[in-house]
């Protein structure tokens, strides 16, 4: 299988940190991270989880203690493997009295694109990210939101096969979220791999193929997205109830299951698959009346926070 990222038991230690009372710092621990070649890759995790500084480890800005990296094949930081990233950082600036188009063109001289083709090449992902009648506006002038699609523009105007971004959507308003989110299918429609950081759960499940979690420097789970809310949530369904006495919830707690009071005599659980049965002829005996049987699916914001309270327990 071709891997756009690959890295093998990565470690980085930061030692003599002032926040740390000197201590070392295991900002990354081990981390096996694999990135199918046309895949949108959500790596998600809390502030200080490690994310930014695997990223870094993948640009070749930081030198991991021990472990190896690979982008297409490439070692990591290596000339040949930055060649084939386009990169966009968590915290970009760019100078504010340039206007748009002719910033493009000075990243344009950085990958050596012919002079003639520039123009073209300029509109053409001015256009991708709904920025065309901006050309000639200066930076400065740029919003939040506009600011972070000039950032993807720099990232894709060389056509790298794979672009590495670092939060991408923090800070903005749903709006622009919005906006990001469909340029970045747009760029997968045209084949292009994406590996993006965030701690937003919505922006990454409604946009990512695979999911990768990372909890103090520690890779807890990578799957395919819809594979792991399928595991995570279970061979579970969520029962809805009315007209319950006491005798039903104390049945219920009896069972050790947790029933939730959703209004007056209105009540829900979840219970195994397997007795889903045995308590709907519980409930009809009781003169309970059932309102609504349904698999129970996490969503990644559930499943995520299930996986980080199981990792602390170890």
């Amino acid at each position: 299988m071709d891997y756009a990222i690959k890295t093998e038991n990565l470690v980085k230690v930061y030692t003599g940190k002032k926040k740390s009372a000197g201590k070392p710092v295991n900002a990354l621990v081990d981390l096996n991270l694999e990135v199918k070649v046309g895949d949108i890759y959500g790596f998600i995790g809390p502030n200080g989880a490690g994310k930014t500084t695997t990223i870094k480890s993948l640009m070749g800005l930081i030198r991991p203690t021990s472990g190896k990296a690979f982008i297409m094949g490439k070692p990591a930081g290596s000339v040949e493997a930055k060649q084939l990233v386009g990169y966009l950082s968590e915290v970009a600036y760019y100078y504010p009295f340039m206007e748009v188009g002719k910033l493009l063109d000075f990243y344009c001289s950085f990958y050596e694109i012919p002079r003639s083709q520039r123009k073209s090449k300029i509109e053409e992902t001015l256009a991708l990210v709904r920025l065309s009648d901006k050309i000639n506006a200066k930076m400065s002038e740029l919003s939040k939101g506009m600011m972070q699609r000039f950032g993807i523009a720099q990232a894709i105007i060389a056509k790298p096969p794979l672009l590495i971004l670092d939060e991408l959507t923090s800070g903005l308003d749903p709006i622009a979220q919005k906006e990001v989110k469909d340029i970045v299918l747009d760029l997968k429609k045209q084949g292009q791999t994406i590996f993006f950081s965030s701690h937003m759960m919505t922006e990454v499940e409604n946009i990512c193929d695979q999911i990768g979690i990372i909890y103090s420097g520690v890779m807890l789970k990578s799957a395919p997205l819809d594979a792991f809310l399928k595991e995570e949530s279970g061979d579970f369904s969520k029962i809805v109830f009315e007209e319950a006495s006491d005798s039903v919830l104390a049945k219920f707690k009896e069972k050790k299951i947790d029933t939730e009071k959703i209004r007056a005599g209105v009540y829900s659980a979840v219970v195994p698959d397997k007795d889903l049965e045995d308590f709907i002829d519980m409930l009809r005996a009781e003169k309970c009346r059932v309102s609504e049987v349904n698999p129970r699916r996490y969503s990644l914001e559930d499943a995520f926070f299930q996986l980080i309270k199981e990792s602390e327990k170890k």
